[in-house]
C-alpha cells in the first residue's frame, strides 16, 4: 500500500510540473504570436503611399530607404520608410515675422502651382504657428480647394498670393516718404503753396510692397515729397 501510495505521490509531482510546463509553453507561444503581429505592418489610414519621409511639407524622396526595402534589407529603429498620405491637399509654408500680424486664419486667397504656373488654385489659411519654425519664420498651413487639378500630387510647390487686405478708395504713399519728428509722430512732407515744404502729421494703417496707407493727415492730390 505504501509503495502504491509513492507511486501516486510520485505521478502527482510529475503531473504538477507538467502542467508548470505547459502554462510556460502557452505563455512563450501568447509572446511568439504577438511578435509576430508585429511583423505585420499594417497603414493606420488609406490613400496615397509614398517611400520615405515627409517633413514640414517636403518629400525626402526614397533615395535614402529605396535599398533597404528589399529582401534581407534592414530598417533602423524607428526611421520612417512609408508616408501614407490621406486624400486633400494641405499647403505647408512659411511667413516672415513682418507679415505675422496681417495674416489670420479664415484669410483666403490662391496658389501658383510651380507645375502649371497659369492655373490659380483656391486656398485657405488654416493655422499659423504662434512660435517661429526658423529665425523670423513662421509655419502657416493652408486648405487647397483643387478644383478638379488632379495632375497635384503631395510634394509639388506653389506661390501663395494671400488677400490680406483691401480697400479701394485707400490713400498710400511710398513707405520711405514716412518719418518722424522730434515728438514721435509719423509726418510727411508735402510740397505746399508757391513750392514751400509743409510737414504734415498723419496717421498711418497697412504696409505691404513698400507702399503704406494713410488713414488721416493728407488728402487726394497731395504731392508728397520723398527724402
Amino acid at each position: 500500500t505504501s509503495t502504491h501510495q509513492e507511486k501516486i505521490r510520485k505521478l502527482k509531482i510529475g503531473l504538477d510540473q507538467q502542467a508548470i510546463a505547459l502554462k510556460r509553453a502557452e505563455e512563450g507561444l501568447a509572446k511568439l504570436e504577438a511578435d509576430l503581429k508585429l511583423l505585420s505592418v499594417r497603414a493606420p489610414a488609406g490613400g496615397m503611399v509614398y517611400y520615405g519621409k515627409f517633413t514640414d511639407g517636403i518629400w525626402g524622396g526614397q533615395k535614402m530607404v529605396a535599398p533597404k526595402l528589399r529582401k534581407e534589407g534592414k530598417l533602423a529603429a524607428g526611421e520612417v520608410f512609408m508616408t501614407v498620405l490621406e486624400p486633400g491637399l494641405v499647403v505647408v509654408g512659411s511667413i516672415g515675422e513682418a507679415d505675422l500680424r496681417k495674416v489670420a486664419g479664415g484669410i483666403t486667397g490662391w496658389a501658383t502651382p510651380t507645375a502649371e504656373p497659369a492655373h490659380r488654385v483656391p486656398v485657405t489659411v488654416k493655422s499659423i504657428s504662434r512660435v517661429p519654425t526658423a529665425p523670423g519664420q513662421y509655419a502657416i498651413r493652408l486648405v487647397a480647394n483643387l478644383g478638379g487639378k488632379g495632375y497635384l500630387v503631395p510634394g509639388m510647390s506653389c506661390d501663395i498670393k494671400l488677400k490680406v487686405y483691401e480697400n479701394n478708395a485707400a490713400l498710400t504713399v511710398p513707405s520711405t516718404a514716412l518719418r518722424q519728428n522730434e515728438a514721435g509722430a509719423t509726418v510727411l512732407h508735402v510740397k505746399g503753396p508757391m513750392g514751400s515744404t509743409e510737414e504734415r502729421v498723419v496717421k498711418i494703417g497697412n504696409s505691404h510692397g513698400g507702399k503704406t496707407v494713410i488713414t488721416e493727415g493728407i488728402k487726394a492730390g497731395d504731392e508728397v515729397l520723398l527724402p
